[in-house]
């Protein structure tokens, strides 16, 4: 059996106390990791305030945050579009699957070295977009930005928890913290950790690592271009990663010069081989600044998120094109997809027989529960044919 790791362990630890001790192990993980004395006066922020924050920030902040919820609503609109109830019955037999969204969710919002008010639009926005009723946030890192970007989110309460302690509360609930259905929103190790956890209890989107940008790109765009898009994805912390793939000796020496090994260069010419290795890289982020980028377009099978052409940095992505900057890492794109309106939704089947549709296909249904021994599956198809 493996050993459990010490970051396993204290996760383990939080939710076991989280569990039992509700309100009182919260405040008391907050007050340990942060310095923070919570109650049930100072827990949480609401709609009123959400408002007054938007209405304190500068003009240029307020339009640009509004700006970028408007983008991010747009988009998602129209992939929550895609999920129509879909009717797919044959003579005799009603079938009918449906797309509903999750009642609640709550999006964690990191904290620590910055504040990031766009983690509560990109998680909130597509909660709202999908339908779900009752949207929470939490985090420790709480300025206007990120409470005006509550307000235009949908979101219901920002709770100022944070860490292992907070995706316990919200997948288990306390005697303040509400329980929901699903958790959206990257954070560190010890969140991702939680999720990992307590997947079962709560849905959560994806398990997300350090944040990797990938970039093929040739000597058509300036080399500060390219040191450019790299440091951007590098700066969010100290284990990020990033690598290059060039046809171009000039650019690899030239960011092998400035990054040395913390960025992986592989020089290749071939168009086909590149994508191929980007696809067995699977970024979360892959940026294309070649000279014929569109020409890249619909190529890729694994990446987080596409970046093609020169005006096209991660950094448009991460803010405000539209699409969430919540994506899979660590090779997670090979299996799974970004957060987005979708991941707030489920669906079922709606199964609906009349009596030629029973008489049609009761006969296999009948001979495959017999082959499985099923004896009272058969029955009650059996009991259904009298009188037919």
């Amino acid at each position: 059996m493996k050993k459990r790791s010490s970051v396993q362990k204290t996760v383990s630890d939080v939710i076991a106390k989280v569990r039992r001790g509700g309100d009182r192990a919260l405040f008391s993980f907050e007050n340990k990791f942060n310095g923070v004395r919570l109650s049930g006066k100072n827990l949480k922020f609401i709609k009123k305030d959400f408002d007054a924050a938007l209405k304190r920030l500068p003009s240029s902040s307020r339009n640009g945050i509004e700006k970028a919820a408007k983008n991010i609503f747009s988009y998602q609109k129209k992939i929550r579009a895609l999920y129509k109830d879909i009717n797919a019955g044959r003579a005799g037999v009603g079938l009918i699957h449906r797309f509903r969204a999750v009642s609640s969710a709550a999006v964690y919002v990191p904290g620590g070295r910055y504040f990031y008010p766009s983690s509560v639009l990109m998680n909130a926005i597509p909660a709202k977009a999908a339908g779900v009723c009752e949207i929470y946030a939490a985090s420790c890192a709480v300025s206007d930005e990120v409470l005006a970007s509550c307000a235009l989110s949908g979101v219901k309460a920002l709770f100022r928890i944070s860490g292992a302690q907070a995706i316990a509360a919200f997948a288990l609930g306390t005697e303040s913290v509400p329980k929901v259905d699903f958790i959206a929103g990257p954070g560190n190790k010890y969140v991702t950790e939680a999720k990992r956890q307590l997947f079962g209890e709560t849905g959560i989107d994806l398990l997300a690592g350090p944040s990797e940008v990938l970039v093929i790109a040739d000597d058509s765009v300036p080399n500060e271009w390219v040191l450019a898009d790299i440091a951007a994805q590098l700066e969010h912390a100290p284990d990020a990663e990033a690598s290059l793939v060039t046809p171009s000796k000039k650019l690899a020496d030239f960011i092998v010069s400035v990054f040395g090994k913390k960025v992986r260069v592989f020089r290749i010419k071939d168009k086909k081989r590149q994508i191929a290795k980007a696809d067995e890289i699977a970024p979360e982020h892959l940026t294309v600044l070649m000279k014929n980028a569109a020409s890249y377009a619909g190529c890729f099978k694994n990446a987080g998120a596409v970046f093609l052409g020169k005006y096209s940095p991660v950094a448009m992505g991460d803010y405000v094109a539209g699409p969430s900057h919540t994506l899979p890492t660590g090779r997670g794109a090979v299996f799974s997809s970004g957060l987005n309106a979708g991941s707030f939704l489920r669906s079922y089947a709606e199964i609906s027989y009349g009596k030629a549709g029973f008489e049609s296909d009761s006969g296999a249904a009948g001979v495959i529960a017999g082959a499985e021994g099923m004896d009272n599956h058969k029955k009650s198809i059996e009991i259904r044919k009298v009188g037919i």
